[in-house]
């Protein structure tokens, strides 16, 4: 038979498992377990030994005790086919670790995509900024008046006019 349990209006509704870890958690609860997998990759982790060190990163582990040893169950492997005993050394699965790697490969493709994209963005503002730039001084360059001397006239006349005389003399 089932209990029913009873709502108190009073009650705080029970917040989400993201919502009781810690704030200065960077990671899910299986990439930390897989970390400190890889950190322990030669020597292997008991599941009591990573628990303590999950809780001292920072991890409430206390409600969700079950689901610790199912990730625990399926990211590490005994060296004897037995059943989960929290002092027994377990190693990290090769499938387990390559989660891992590939985890960390898409964050850093993440983060590169991320850096990639600000600087595009910076350079299309650059560019935008140039044009305009380069229109002010075009606009500003034909209302401008431009005076020339004689001398500079003369120079600028006498190779265009030279090749007509010549001709013109024949």
């Amino acid at each position: 038979m089932k209990k029913s349990r009873t709502v108190n209006s009073q009650r705080m509704p029970q917040r989400s498992r993201k919502a009781r870890m810690s704030k200065k958690q960077k990671d899910d609860l299986y990439i930390a377990i897989l970390k400190h997998g890889r950190d322990t990759l030669d020597t292997g982790i008991t599941p009591k030994v990573l628990a303590e060190r999950l809780e001292k990163d920072g991890y409430n582990l206390n409600p969700d005790r079950n689901f610790y040893t199912r990730l625990f169950r399926d990211a590490f492997e005994f060296d004897e086919d037995i059943r989960y005993d929290p002092d027994r050394l377990g190693r990290l699965k090769m499938e387990s670790y390559f989660r891992l790697l590939e985890h960390e490969e898409l964050n850093e493709a993440r983060q590169s995509s991320r850096d990639a994209q600000k600087k595009a963005v910076i350079a299309i503002w650059i560019s935008i900024l140039a044009m305009v730039i380069t229109i002010i001084f075009s606009i500003l360059q034909f209302f401008s008046s431009t005076t020339i001397d004689e001398t500079q006239f003369e120079k600028l006349i006498s190779p265009v006019s030279e090749p007509f005389l010549i001709e013109a003399g024949r």
